[in-house]
């Protein structure tokens, strides 16, 4: 593998966040001697396919980077770089880390759907994100060297659907407060690793940035 020092990092954000949340492991990386990319977009304004295809334009314009280019996407950011990349790759592809992804879906959104309010809160690509999403079904496998980061943690204040899963409905179900456990694994994965942390400020963890660090240097996690 190419030394950090010539490895650009594309960071792709969540639903209803921005590039700040991502800050911490962007500092990280650069620490490591990676180049950054924060990839900014409306989460909250289009559906998934129209965000994957704004993402893919955005891949275009990637095809002049020197060396591998990585990336580190949280949950919906996730379902982007796998959504993009099916169609757009980099010329030089190296390894992926998605944090907290519901690739398979997440029955949070069918609980949502008894609370209106919060449903137009987080937008239409919400919609596109249930077990029974056939955008997701429609995604290939995971490319070569792609690790999964999951949750465990089930509540945190400022988390709307940890309210809904771990009060309201009570789930019993493995989750990080809003994907369950088992949403986020892929068969074809490279690497999984399960933390005690939660869904929303999964990013800015200590352990996971150690995780992402690591699964991008050695192409597996620390154990």
């Amino acid at each position: 593998m190419t030394p950090a020092s010539a490895a650009l990092v594309v960071l792709v954000h969540g639903l209803g966040r921005t590039p700040l949340s991502l800050w911490r492991i962007e500092r990280a990386l650069g620490r490591a001697g990676y180049r950054t990319r924060a990839y900014a977009y409306a989460s909250r304004r289009h559906g998934l396919d129209e965000l994957a295809r704004q993402f893919r334009t955005f891949l275009g314009g990637l095809h002049g980077e020197p060396g591998p280019i990585h990336f580190v996407g949280h949950s919906l950011g996730a379902i982007l770089i796998r959504a993009g990349l099916t169609e757009v790759s980099p010329r030089a592809l190296g390894r992926i880390v998605l944090l907290a992804p519901p690739n398979r879906g997440t029955g949070v959104v069918a609980r949502l759907a008894r609370a209106p309010w919060l449903m137009w809160r987080m937008g239409p690509a919400v919609r596109d994100l249930g077990p029974s999403s056939p955008i997701l079904r429609a995604l290939p496998p995971a490319p070569p060297s792609t690790g999964i980061v999951a949750g465990t943690s089930r509540f945190h204040p400022l988390t709307p659907a940890s309210w809904v899963n771990h009060v309201w409905f009570r789930i019993a179900e493995e989750h990080d407060g809003t994907v369950e456990l088992a949403s986020t694994r892929l068969e074809d994965a490279a690497d999984f690793i399960a933390l005690p942390v939660g869904h929303t400020f999964m990013p800015s963890q200590p352990a996971v940035i150690r995780q992402v660090l690591a699964f991008l240097r050695e192409g597996r996690f620390e154990r």
